[in-house]
């Protein structure tokens, strides 16, 4: 993967790994990430550090 990916997911939640996404901010591989659907539907946002990351956007109902 090159520096500054940036990840959609447009598709299922459980195709993306939210350690792995988190682990790829934190070092500067992805630039962003930016989620549609969720591993766990609806997602509890609390749950996981990903979702206050600051390069992390996302939409849930």
């Amino acid at each position: 993967m090159q520096e500054n990916t940036i990840l959609i997911n447009t598709s299922r939640g459980s195709h993306i790994d939210l350690d792995a996404l988190l682990e790829g901010l934190q070092s500067g591989k992805l630039k962003c990430g930016v989620l549609m659907f969720f591993p766990e539907e609806p997602p509890d946002i609390s749950d996981h550090k990903v979702f206050s990351h600051e390069k992390v956007l996302f939409r849930h109902t």
